[in-house]
């Protein structure tokens, strides 16, 4: 059974020590591949320097999450390796937390995306990964150890090869943020299952708090225009539904004072139907695309 480990780093000395101790611990070893998207601190030095058994690929400038993965995606491709592992940068994993992945995916082969759970670190749950795991308990039942899910985010992900095949590679439509959302609609679109498997538990250190940036309508924009990509992306679902769907969203949007909150709700509402009359048939192309099986891996 050959796994590729795929770990793509952006300035990450903090953490990519433990990350990558981590998979040298694992009882089921893998071939560990680090894309660096352009780091300006001490990560490559540092993996050069302590971590020479992993195969590292540097880049001249930051290509975003869901390209540099698809860089090791291909490489795991080429070696014919059954599973990719996908590890964000500041995620570890326990010893046996790979092993035990691969055989739960070896026994489900309906399973497109496997992960565990996330937590912040040992006994505290990670905020996000817990609201879309919520989501899938209050949707699906669980069977096996296995809860079903319509979305996990990609910091800890293991996808059989021959999902790979049919599903393609990371949307190349998404620099970073939202290309995982998009993989998990084209997964279920191909009608395979993205699962959580509850007794398997692995680290995730996002942040925990919740800031909103200066000017609460930047934020908004910034949002919505992402939340445009990925919903007109979905394979499942019509262009007209996930417009409605955005708009909806838009205007129920929670802001602090009834003027303040329509001012800014028609702010972002007009922004976004800008960017969907300018970039209507670039996402469309790219949606036409996905549909197809291997989308993006040539």
């Amino acid at each position: 059974m050959k796994v590729c480990s795929i770990v793509v780093t952006y300035n990450g000395e903090h953490c990519i020590a433990r990350c990558l101790q981590s998979l040298r611990d694992s009882t089921l070893k893998s071939k560990v591949i680090v894309i660096d998207n352009a780091s300006s601190d001490e990560t490559v030095n540092l993996i050069k320097t302590n971590f020479q058994d992993v195969e590292h690929i540097p880049q001249s400038r930051n290509l975003g999450f869901g390209a540099a993965n698809n860089i090791g995606i291909r490489l795991a491709l080429r070696e014919n390796a059954d599973y990719v592992f996908l590890l964000n940068q500041d995620a570890y994993i326990e010893s046996d937390t790979l092993e035990k992945l691969v055989e739960i995916a070896s026994g489900n082969p309906d399973i497109g995306i496997l992960s565990p759970v996330q937590d912040y670190a040992p006994g505290i749950p990670e905020r996000y990964f817990t609201m879309f795991l919520n989501a899938g308990i209050s949707k699906y039942p669980a069977a096996d150890n296995l809860q079903p899910v319509d979305f996990v985010d990609a910091a800890i992900w293991l996808i059989p090869i021959a999902v790979v095949k049919k599903v393609g590679l990371f949307s190349p439509l998404f620099y970073h943020y939202g290309e995982d959302d998009n993989f998990c609609d084209r997964v279920l679109y191909f009608k395979y299952r993205i699962c959580v498997a509850m007794d398997q538990v692995a680290f995730h250190e996002t942040r925990q708090e919740v800031n909103f940036p200066k000017g609460h309508l930047v934020y908004l924009i910034r949002r919505f225009r992402l939340k445009l990509r990925t919903y007109l992306a979905n394979p499942c679902c019509s262009a007209k539904s996930e417009i409605q769907r955005l708009i909806k969203e838009i205007w129920n949007e929670p802001v602090r004072g009834k003027l303040k909150g329509v001012l800014y709700r028609t702010i972002v509402i007009t922004i976004v139907i800008c960017d969907l009359i300018i970039d209507f048939g670039k996402i469309s192309g790219f949606r036409s695309r996905s549909k197809k099986v291997g989308a993006f891996i040539y």
